[in-house]
């Protein structure tokens, strides 16, 4: 339950105040910490926050009446794990306990907020006959001064027959003039008793087949939306899936690219290929567009020379003149493959500049899959749907160590037919770990492609977001 490691008599030497039949109760600062340090992997950071809100409020309210009412000690619980719990946050708010001595599930919803004239209760907390509650908190939060305040409850019947619901967003919509006002939290057990008749639901039997066609469908779509994608019969059906929920929920969370390029990840992840491991697809790395530009024919002895001056150099110009030269002739020459890689290799260690070290970087990964300084090329088809007209977009990322404690990104897209272009005002976005646009591309007239090259410290989370007109997908990463 709580992996506060005080006594957890402790806890609560602290202020509880009642006024005007509200509760308010003030947490521990350690009592927060310790949830924070829980919540910190969770992604994004909205979700984060969301999941910090309800372990906070739902675990101390469960242990604030576990030490106020003794006789509950062992009949109060959240009703699931955390890492269960988890999977559930990522798409709504709200938190399900027990009373098991009345056979009760309440619903913590907890809010940073205390104004409470009206508040929002998700329909899968009403309509879902496996998380059905029969009572609802809302629950203000105030971070700053670390005080919960438990304003009332709503039983079932009353948001059945008195809250508006939301078709659209798929909620209840409450007014606080529907809130039961009594702050003895112990009379609700005694005085409300649900109704032992439980309301028949109509829930979907979906196949396993239709379950997998539904996840495609929400292919990259974001999780604050994903729910309003389907029709509610169809989302209840996945949502009430512990299998399907978490792998949903797993969509969201990032891949690890430090990892990747350390082999410690599939080669095929979420629809990401580890391109020096899948065939052809290792010509994903140069968009078909280019592939027959550039390409020039250098003498041998020419070539010699232009290998030995390298080995003469740190000046940052030559070496970038000396990728680009080399990138050009890569693979015309054969016999001299060897002496290359090494050159490039050598340009890759000396240079400080990305664009040169990502230069040197390309050609290696062309003339030798896997090389250790070609760095790691994983790559992705997508289509954004009808309103690109049915056009394929493959998206090539390259990881490339740039110091024991930093990596560099190379991100480029690009449409998957040699003839194409990119659709003018295609949007490729990167965000922080805080969501903010950190770099913004955009596609002109008659573009073959868009790319950037940035560097993060590993460890930090970012996003790639692709958007076009109302088609938006977008995907998390670790650096």
């Amino acid at each position: 339950m709580s992996n506060f490691q005080n006594n957890p008599e402790d806890i609560f030497n602290s202020i509880t105040a009642i006024k005007q039949d509200e509760l308010f109760l003030q947490i521990p600062e350690e009592y927060i910490k310790s949830v924070r340090e829980r919540v910190k992997e969770c992604f994004p950071k909205t979700i984060q926050h969301r999941c910090l809100l309800n372990l906070v409020a739902s675990r101390f309210l469960v242990d604030w009446l576990q030490i106020t009412y003794p006789e509950l000690a062992k009949q109060v619980f959240l009703e699931l794990e955390e890492n269960i719990l988890f999977t559930i946050w990522q798409f709504v708010n709200g938190t399900p306990v027990i009373v098991n001595t009345h056979d009760i599930r309440l619903i913590i919803l907890p809010e940073e907020s205390w104004d409470f004239s009206e508040f929002i209760i998700p329909q899968e907390w009403v309509d879902i006959p496996r998380f059905r509650g029969d009572y609802f908190l809302p629950v203000g939060i105030d971070l700053e001064t670390n005080w919960l305040r438990f304003y009332g409850f709503l039983p079932r019947e009353t948001i059945k027959t008195r809250a508006e619901y939301n078709p659209n967003l798929y909620h209840y919509q409450c007014s606080s003039k529907l809130i039961e006002r009594d702050i003895n939290l112990m009379l609700l057990y005694s005085k409300y008793q649900p109704s032992s008749e439980k309301e028949l639901v109509y829930m979907p039997e979906l196949s396993l087949e239709d379950k997998d066609k539904l996840i495609a469908k929400l292919e990259g779509i974001d999780c604050d939306v994903i729910r309003h994608r389907l029709d509610f019969g169809e989302w209840m059906a996945l949502f009430a899936d512990d299998n399907y929920r978490t792998l949903l929920y797993q969509k969201y969370q990032p891949i690890n690219l430090s990892e990747w390029l350390e082999n410690k990840l599939p080669v095929t992840r979420r629809g990401w290929l580890n391109l020096h491991s899948n065939g052809g697809e290792i010509n994903w790395i140069t968009p078909p567009q280019l592939v027959s530009l550039g390409k020039v024919s250098m003498r041998s002895n020419s070539l010699s020379s232009l290998l030995e001056d390298i080995y003469k150099t740190k000046d940052e110009k030559k070496l970038r003149i000396a990728a680009q030269k080399l990138g050009r002739v890569a693979g015309e020459y054969n016999i001299k493959k060897e002496e290359i890689l090494k050159a490039l290799s050598y340009i890759i260690n000396q240079s400080q500049d990305e664009e040169t070290r990502w230069l040197a970087a390309e050609s290696i990964c062309q003339l030798k899959p896997g090389h250790a300084y070609g760095g790691l090329w994983c790559g992705k088809r997508l289509n954004l749907g009808v309103e690109l007209g049915g056009l394929s977009l493959t998206i090539v990322m390259g990881i490339l160590p740039k110091s024991a404690k930093q990596n560099s990104i190379f991100l480029r897209v690009y449409p998957s037919e040699k003839s194409s272009r990119l659709p003018t005002g295609l949007r490729v976005r990167i965000l922080d770990e805080n969501t903010e646009v950190f770099k913004e591309l955009i596609a002109r007239e008659g573009d073959v492609l868009l790319q950037y090259k940035f560097w993060g410290n590993k460890g930090e989370v970012f996003w790639i977001q692709i958007q076009y007109l109302s088609s938006q997908l977008t995907e998390a990463f670790i650096v």
